[in-house]
């Protein structure tokens, strides 16, 4: 067994909105004007708010000028001809009716999803020629049949695409959700292209760039496209141009499928992957069968970062791992970038068929980055106890974005899972504190100050470990030091502090959190994630403990150890997602007030803390209570 991260967050939308509002800007600020559309709206509005909002699209694109903007409040739009998008502007979908801003809407992937559903045969949802400044922001573009979903033609990259999902459009060219041609360069941000369908010979099931164009996309997913010719399933990049090259940032590849090779993406271009993950495509040949084929004397394909190409599959008959790129003489790896070379030979098909993975479910949230200094609200900061100057011991702690001096906050405290780690389903972990997204991604960037502590090794002058342990009585001192330090200098409330774990600190949760008389008061109640402390576990040593830690009580590990540690929970509220261990016949014994919830996904990460998962509404409701009930006694 393994355990993994922690991750911080900031709202999608306002996010991407302040990051690309380049995008929207078109002529003169005094000449824009916003107009409103409304799915069956009545008729006669004339689009100038949401009580007058126009019925279709059509008649507001027909009258918006440069620098307007268009608002499509949630639902269905069938349109019967392909939506031609002018320079300067922008639509927004995902409103609810009521809203005053597009920073105000809800995730696209929740309850406000907007749709522009094209009925005509042989026509695309959306074209774009000659474009700039042009936005399209919280849309659902989806059913084309004979074209591609969405066109765009001689595109500045001052086009944007932003939190809009391309699904389900089949095409007999490459591209059958989205192609990018004539010396286009758009920028995409939190773009999901699924489902899509290339029935020609080309490929190009997902996306297609051509040899004039490129594409700057962050975080996007890219699963379960078809190709039904033999090369080029997820992507195919034919982008030959030496003077272009395309970057795709914390994208993924779930699922998607091709005859021969190139189940994951196809180029004869200039290629970077970075913080990227294929995974799960299947090659429906035996040979060569790889997920990604680069071909041409000009192909070349950059593996970046934390890049991780893992879980492929050839065969759809006789099923084996296939993780190989095509034309590795053309494939670099740099930084942490990895190939799995340990998956061999045999493989089940259900690794492919079995969808239920948070990584083709998008993001609401994401963790803002790590800076140092002076914590400020909304950030998450590398910091050192005044303490502990001159040693390696340091935390990382975020202070909501709507802090303010003075007032009280429940505190989340995390230590994160074993790292470096990945498994063959593409989840990665780091395993030291800024590795530990969980309670930023649990609080929703409000609300709670997080503390992410690490496991210190004092032979290595307190350096968090990223394997176990390290040294327990110097990992507890700091935690308890931490914990006070937040109420002393951020106004955490120590009378609502919640300790939360996953995976290796789940386990810690009791190991650790649990040790001793003086750090379990500390807790109001605990939250789990993939794991609990396994007493059979522990006797037999199964994590090679005694290798990675030190300074604890060997009894710890005697028959009793975990028995002894889930006493000292005396009845304060648990509540653990996924793994159970022995706690059903723990709380069997002593009746304290645990809670069991299954995991509804495959995966091993945290990252279903920054989606709209049940795991994640059932633990903010539990956290709610918890601090609710705290907080009036």
């Amino acid at each position: 067994m393994s355990y993994p991260l922690p991750l911080p967050r900031i709202p999608l939308f306002s996010f991407l909105s302040f990051l690309f509002a380049f995008g929207m800007t078109g002529a003169s600020s005094w000449a824009a004007k916003t107009w409103f559309v409304s799915a069956g709206s009545a008729s006669g509005g004339d689009g100038s708010g949401w009580d007058r909002a126009l019925p279709a699209l059509a008649p507001a694109l027909a009258a918006a000028t440069p620098g307007d903007t268009i608002w499509l409040r949630a639902g269905t739009y069938m349109i019967d001809e392909t939506a031609r998008i002018p320079s300067g502007v922008s639509l927004y979908g995902g409103f609810e009716g009521t809203e005053s801003s597009p920073a105000a809407r809800r995730a696209i992937n929740f309850a406000n999803e907007t749709f522009l559903r094209i009925r005509s045969a042989d026509a695309s949802v959306v074209e774009i020629r000659d474009g700039r400044d042009i936005r399209l922001d919280g849309l659902t573009l989806t059913g084309a049949n004979g074209k591609p979903g969405v066109v765009l033609l001689r595109c500045a990259p001052t086009v944007v695409l932003a939190n809009c999902r391309i699904a389900r459009n089949t095409a007999p060219e490459p591209g059958a959700g989205l192609s990018i041609r004539e010396q286009s360069h758009p920028r995409l941000r939190n773009v999901q292209v699924c489902d899509n369908h290339a029935t020609g010979a080309a490929g190009g099931g997902g996306f297609f760039v051509d040899s004039t164009s490129s594409v700057d996309w962050h975080h996007g997913i890219i699963n379960g496209n078809i190709a039904d010719g033999p090369k080029g399933g997820g992507a195919l990049i034919l982008n030959v141009s030496a003077a272009t090259s395309t970057l795709l940032r914390n994208c993924d590849f779930y699922f998607n499928e091709a005859g021969e090779s190139g189940s994951a993406l196809a180029l004869t271009g200039k290629l970077e992957l970075r913080d990227s993950v294929l995974c799960s495509n299947l090659a429906r040949a035996a040979v060569p069968g790889a997920p990604a084929i680069a071909e041409g004397d000009r192909a070349q394909v950059v593996l970046s970062g934390e890049t991780y190409v893992t879980g492929n599959l050839a065969d759809r008959h006789q099923p084996r791992f296939s993780n190989e790129i095509a034309g590795a003489d053309r494939c670099e790896l740099r930084d942490a970038a990895r190939i799995s070379t340990d998956q061999k030979g045999p493989a089940q098909l259900s690794l492919f068929t079995n969808r239920n993975d948070l990584h083709t479910i998008m993001r609401d949230y994401f963790e803002p980055p790590l800076s140092t200094g002076e914590p400020r609200p909304g950030q998450l900061v590398k910091q050192t106890l005044p303490a502990y100057a001159g040693s390696a011991a340091y935390h990382c702690v975020y202070l909501p974005a709507d802090w303010q001096p003075g007032r009280s906050y429940p505190l989340l405290v995390g230590f994160p899972g074993n790292g470096p780690y990945v498994n063959r389903v593409g989840d990665r972990s780091g395993g030291l504190p800024e590795d530990n997204p969980l309670g930023v991604g649990l609080s929703g960037g409000n609300g709670y100050i997080v503390l992410s502590l690490g496991y210190l090794d004092s032979r290595k002058n307190l350096q968090p470990a990223g394997w176990w342990w390290g040294d327990v009585q110097a990992t507890i001192a700091y935690t308890k030091e931490a914990v006070s330090f937040m109420g002393e200098k951020y106004g955490a409330d120590l009378s609502r502090v919640v300790l939360i774990g996953f995976s290796r600190s789940a386990i810690g949760a009791s190991f650790i959190g649990l040790h001793d008389d003086t750090i379990a008061p500390l807790w109001t109640g605990i939250l789990c994630y993939d794991g609990w402390e396994s007493q059979a576990d522990m006797t037999r040593n199964w994590y090679r403990h005694d290798q990675a830690s030190y300074n604890y009580d060997l009894d710890d590990f005697g028959g009793t150890g975990a028995a002894r540690r889930f006493q000292r929970l005396a009845g304060r509220p648990l509540l653990i997602v996924g793994g159970r261990g022995d706690i059903v016949n723990l709380s069997a014994q002593v009746q304290w007030p645990i809670e069991l919830l299954a995991k509804t996904h495959r995966n091993h990460n945290v990252s279903w803390a920054f989606r709209d998962t049940p795991e994640r509404a059932a633990a903010r409701a539990w956290l709610t209570r918890v601090l609710t009930v705290r907080a009036r006694l």
